[in-house]
């Protein structure tokens, strides 16, 4: 019953988008900026007690709605990068999982060649390059449709590995022949215009097709930071997270 009721309103929120692009997909170049919206993918609504319901909607900002932020997905040729648009300095002290979500993204570069998926960013005050493979994305293709804005999309899941639990779901068109998604998920035979995963919904809101030569230089691998495995940075991550934690413990036993 509950995912009954999960894809009805995933259904009707995908049915008010527009997307704003142009006439003829074919007849542009294999180049382009994609802008997608997050928002998170669970509300409070369900929640029956109406106090408990507007102490969470005072805590939590955006949940269920669409976040402000624009996350940009440049691309030319087999290449692409996604990033998140510097956003001005939020006043609300609310706790916002849109963009939390968005300062840890950094720089997502694809190569549908290579195959290599690389997330530059920043971690405890050191760069890193995680590396991994588009091969480790295998998705099932469905038959299943929706209709989005004036496209027919198609439902792909991604198969988890081990014993993840968490479904991540991609519509995509075939009409927009770019294999190509947000957070670094391609491979798809069309563009990705949502991607839903376990806490978010990102949808592409506006497309074009030209690159300034400003925007090219973006579209490149990163050779800037440490070179490591998803495995290996998850290692470090650990290490780091247990010496900053008992740094901040020792402080706070000091004052």
């Amino acid at each position: 019953m509950v995912s009954i009721i999960k894809f009805k309103m995933i259904k009707h929120f995908l049915s008010s988008i527009i997307l704003i692009s142009s006439v003829n997909f074919f007849s542009q170049k294999n180049e382009g900026i994609a802008i997608y919206k997050a928002k998170t993918s669970h509300t409070f609504d369900n929640i029956e007690k109406e106090n408990e319901r507007e102490v969470l909607n005072k805590i939590f900002e955006n949940s269920g709605k669409e976040s402000s932020i624009n996350f940009k997905l440049f691309f030319k040729n087999e290449k692409s990068v996604f990033f998140v648009e510097k956003a001005l300095k939020r006043e609300s002290k609310k706790i916002d999982f849109v963009s939390i979500k968005a300062k840890i993204i950094g720089k997502i570069y694809v190569d549908l060649i290579t195959k290599e998926i690389v997330q530059h960013r920043e971690k405890f005050g050191e760069v890193f390059n995680i590396n991994s493979n588009l091969n480790d994305h295998e998705w099932i293709l469905t038959k299943e449709t929706i209709k989005i804005g004036n496209y027919t999309c198609y439902k792909a899941i991604l198969k988890n590995k081990g014993n993840k639990k968490n479904e991540t779901i991609a519509w995509y068109s075939p009409k927009l022949p770019y294999n190509i998604g947000p957070l670094g998920y391609c491979g798809l035979p069309g563009l990705v215009i949502v991607l839903k995963d376990d806490v978010f919904i990102y949808t592409l809101k506006k497309i074009s097709f030209n690159l300034s030569k400003q925007d090219e230089k973006i579209v490149i691998k990163p050779n800037v930071g440490k070179e490591v495995s998803v495995s290996e940075y998850d290692s470090i991550y650990k290490i780091m997270r247990k010496r900053k934690d008992r740094l901040e413990k020792e402080n706070y036993m000091r004052n």
